[in-house]
């Protein structure tokens, strides 16, 4: 005497109704849960529900026999006719695809939001700092030159007072020389500083002209 337990007769017909029933009432849940959702997600949600519904009715499978539908053919295969009633066909592969390049494009708005956030004032620092870096050298330069006047003050002070040492005059020379040579360093170097400062502002007017037309 078998031991297996014996298998529902059932039609295709049959089969096709249930699940019919089924995918009936899970439309109306979505309706009333999701009324006014975009169509791109409702469709989600439907999908993702027929899909489950025919797992349901393919784990289902092995306790039923059904008469009048090919051995081979699976219970998925059976109810493909009745899907296409409730869910326009889908190409699972293909909307795979697409939901994962519509990720990407989220993922790509949402560093793009970031640039134009974080740009201008990433670009602003990096402006401001050059031309903090532009003005201490020039500071230095100016402060160097600046160092050797009360020599030559307190030089021309004495020369007041007493006759000026000839042994002392090559060491104003050299000092003459000095301040000279700094000065002329510190006419050399403001123009490039200037020239920098001007391109790093072109620079950032032009990136946050870029980004006012682009958003």
């Amino acid at each position: 005497m078998s031991t297996q337990p014996s298998k529902l007769d059932v039609r295709v017909e049959q089969v096709r109704s249930i699940y019919g029933q089924f995918q009936s009432i899970l439309d109306e849940k979505v309706a009333l849960h999701l009324p006014q959702e975009q169509d791109s997600i409702k469709g989600e949600v439907l999908l993702q529900l027929q899909k489950f519904l025919a797992e349901a009715m393919d784990m289902a499978s092995d306790s039923l026999n059904v008469v009048n539908a090919n051995e081979r053919a699976s219970l998925t295969e059976l109810l493909a006719q009745s899907r296409q009633q409730f869910v326009d066909p889908f190409d699972l592969d293909l909307n795979e695809q697409v939901r994962k390049k519509y990720q990407e494009w989220e993922d790509q708005t949402v560093k793009v939001a970031q640039l134009r956030r974080e740009a201008p004032r990433k670009l602003r620092e990096s402006y401001e700092n050059e031309a903090q870096l532009a003005l201490q050298e020039a500071d230095t330069l100016i402060n160097s030159f600046s160092q050797e006047t009360p020599a030559e003050q307190n030089g021309a002070g004495q020369a007041k007072e007493e006759p000026i040492e000839l042994p002392n005059l090559p060491r104003l020379g050299e000092d003459y020389q000095e301040a000279l040579k700094n000065l002329s360093a510190a006419k050399t170097q403001t123009p490039q500083n200037r020239a920098q400062i001007q391109k790093l502002e072109q620079l950032v007017a032009f990136l946050e002209s870029e980004l006012l037309a682009g958003s």
